[in-house]
């Protein structure tokens, strides 16, 4: 299934805590909803004021939090798209994540650090210190005690939400892309320019396992029921690793031009991917 409607590269997408939604951002300067399961738009496209580069959706309510080169975080009401709160970052917002019990919200661009909002108050509550790149990926530990920050120095870095302090760093020899942890938090995966996944122990810092994906890796994705990873790029596809298994799963043609984004539904059985072809593929995954 395609869904339809942007104008522009979409390079960012999220599936509802139901499954029943997908929310994508564009840089046609727009947030949009969609019906996962018939494709059908839900409202009009949410405007914002530049590039949209990441939204999520809250891991139990109707929310979705939006952030572009409008330098603001906003939150939406997950069904009708109305802007519920506002924080300014003063500063490109490339990605978001929500804590696993949705009581924050950490988001990154091109200040290099990473902040934490409190979702209830709109308030910030803490941050990270400064890194060398660009922050564009981000991946919130299962436990909610780690945030994980790929940059454009070739670095993961792993701050401690509490303290703000860098508690590790792993080196990827190409700018990071993509993150996300397994669902037991076992591992830590990243996709990046040197034309590989690496899934990394995120306790030691050790690089267990390299997957070679032929192209640059801008999204990686985990599936939150299996031992399964997503990963998509230059190669204008998406593949699914069985990381426990050490073992290709599915190939996802049909794109015709670079992946930026991907997401698993809440129960792995489908799988949304997006880039500059400006739609949304949904998928069925294999069991």
């Amino acid at each position: 299934m395609e869904l339809t409607g942007h104008s522009g590269n979409v390079h960012t997408v999220s599936f509802s805590s139901d499954g029943t939604k997908i929310a994508s951002g564009s840089n046609d300067n727009t947030v949009r909803i969609w019906n996962a399961e018939s494709g059908d738009a839900i409202g009009e496209p949410i405007e914002h004021h530049g590039n949209v580069y990441a939204v999520a959706y809250h891991p139990s309510k109707d929310l979705v939090a939006s952030g572009g080169t409008d330098n603001k975080l906003r939150l939406l009401d997950g069904s009708t798209g109305e802007q519920l709160g506002e924080a300014n970052e003063k500063h490109n917002v490339y990605r978001l994540a929500f804590s696993p019990d949705g009581k924050y919200v950490v988001a990154a661009g091109s200040d290099n650090k990473v902040y934490l909002w409190d979702v209830e108050s709109g308030s910030l509550v803490g941050k990270s210190k400064w890194t060398w790149g660009d922050i564009v990926s981000l991946a919130y530990s299962p436990d909610g005690t780690t945030v994980a920050a790929g940059s454009a120095d070739n670095y993961i870095s792993l701050w401690d939400v509490e303290s703000g302090d860098k508690v590790g760093s792993m080196h990827c020899w190409g700018n990071v892309y993509g993150l996300a942890y397994s669902n037991d938090g076992r591992y830590l995966f990243s996709g990046d320019a040197n034309n590989k996944v690496k899934m990394w122990d995120p306790k030691s810092g050790d690089l267990i396992e390299k997957l070679n994906v032929g192209g640059n890796c801008y999204a990686v994705a985990t599936s939150p029921t299996q031992s399964r990873v997503a990963a998509g790029g230059s190669r204008n596809k998406v593949e699914i690793f069985d990381y426990d298994q050490r073992a290709d799963v599915a190939t996802f043609d049909g794109f015709h031009s670079d992946v930026f984004a991907i997401a698993f539904s809440p129960d792995g059985r489908k799988l949304a991917a997006a880039g500059a072809d400006n739609k949304i593929h949904v998928f069925d995954v294999p069991e």
